[in-house]
């Protein structure tokens, strides 16, 4: 083995917490139309998540010198999460009004993801 591999340390860190500051639940439908603002008809909207039976989207807090630190110590926040139940995976839904594709990610493999995805059904109204 050459030097230079011998050289570097990697450390994986997995997140110890995620501080979400906003939920809201949509109808499937509303979430996929939400994802599609702005976007012209034909065109490809913006992605979803989807683990254990939930689609989701999330905004991250912006990254100021406050929300770095707490990244640094385990804790990321999330200004906002939107979810909707799909009980099937699909690799992405075309909207038929406006012809519109909307991307859908399986983050199953994830775990941070997928513990997210199982905390939002655990709150499915």
């Amino acid at each position: 083995m050459s030097a230079w591999l011998q050289m570097v340390k990697i450390t994986y860190q997995p997140w110890e917490e995620i501080v979400i500051h906003e939920v809201v639940e949509y109808p499937l439908a509303a979430l996929l139309e939400m994802q599609s603002f702005g976007v012209p008809p034909g065109s490809m909207g913006r992605s979803l998540m989807w683990a254990n039976g939930i689609a989701f989207a999330y905004v991250a807090m912006p990254a100021n010198d406050d929300v770095v630190a707490e990244q640094l110590k385990g804790r990321m926040h999330w200004a906002s999460v939107v979810f909707a139940t799909m009980p099937a995976y699909e690799s992405a839904v075309l909207l038929q009004e406006t012809s519109v594709r909307i991307p859908v990610v399986d983050v199953s493999g994830n775990p941070t993801l997928y513990a997210v995805a199982r905390w939002l059904r655990e709150r499915t109204a």
